[in-house]
């Protein structure tokens, strides 16, 4: 036999038994996500949720919704309150039916779920952390380690399935010894990575978004600061975005100060992304003639 829909929501209770008597008028209720749900107002409904009884023949399924999920409520055409209900239940609840075969049997109890069902969980909201990472076997950073969080609507961590893009914004200058002038910002760099349940690993996901068109260690006219805005889109929950300031080269004063005086970030035979035997000889060469 067919059950009416929706069987996604919890808690429910499922039982078959006789129809009596005359039952109290039908409800129309309308929820916080515009889905609507036609039936019987069951006398389980309490100040903390309210309980709608759906049946076919001689199946009843009651479903309970937390009363903040609730829009509205009509029944027979007129508008109704939650206070209106619970102030006559006598006239617009419907008594549960007792068993057809055990009428002396304990009246049915309710119990509510703790915790969220992580399948009816809403992601609302991301947060990240960044920091400039090294991969290889040189000195030069190699791009962005960055932590993903996908937040519910009580700010509660879960995994998601969908994508993530990321764009790094910064400036560019004329270079060293010109002067520094208000840059227009412009994207530096571009990242698109999927995204499973199982990277989620204590309530976060950690991607690696690699420098590919920029290297800020040697282009030394892109300013050392910049925006790293990421969004994440998750299948059946939309998109959600966040942006934070991020270093593009790594803040160290005697870095700073070779760089201005020799126009290089890099010591001699220090091992960087184009570093190579002969750069380490000349660098030898040099400090032996000095």
């Amino acid at each position: 036999m067919k059950l009416l829909s929706p069987l996604a929501l919890a808690p429910i209770i499922l039982v078959s038994v006789a129809v009596h008597g005359a039952e109290p008028p039908r409800a129309v209720v309308t929820l916080q996500d515009g889905r609507t749900i036609a039936g019987l107002l069951d006398d389980a409904t309490d100040d903390r949720a309210l309980w709608i009884r759906l049946s076919e023949q001689r199946i009843r399924l009651a479903v309970s919704y937390p009363w903040n999920e609730v829009a509205g409520i009509e029944v027979d055409g007129t508008d109704v309150t939650e206070g209106e209900i619970l102030a006559s239940p006598d006239e617009y609840l419907a008594e549960w039916p007792r068993f057809l075969l055990f009428d002396e049997q304990e009246p049915l109890t309710t119990t509510y779920r703790e915790e969220p069902i992580e399948d009816l969980r809403r992601a609302t909201a991301t947060s990240f952390g960044a920091r400039l990472a090294n991969w290889d076997r040189d000195v030069e950073p190699d791009g962005y380690e960055v932590a993903v969080r996908v937040l519910d609507e009580y700010g509660r961590p879960m995994a998601v399935r969908g994508t993530l893009s990321a764009r790094l914004v910064g400036e560019r200058n004329g270079g060293p010894g010109t002067p520094t002038v208000p840059a227009v910002p412009t994207v530096l760099e571009r990242w698109s990575k999927r995204i499973d349940f199982e990277q989620f690993v204590g309530g976060q996901a950690i991607f690696r978004l690699p420098f590919r068109a920029i290297f800020p260690e040697r282009e030394l006219d892109i300013q050392p600061g910049g925006i790293l805005e990421i969004e994440v889109g998750a299948f059946g929950h939309g998109r959600m975005a966040a942006s934070a300031a991020v270093p593009l080269r790594q803040f160290n004063a005697i870095r700073d100060r070779y760089e201005q005086s020799i126009g290089s970030r890099f010591f001699p035979g220090e091992r960087h992304r184009h570093w190579s035997h002969a750069d380490r000889m000349t660098d030898i060469e040099s400090a032996i003639g000095q």
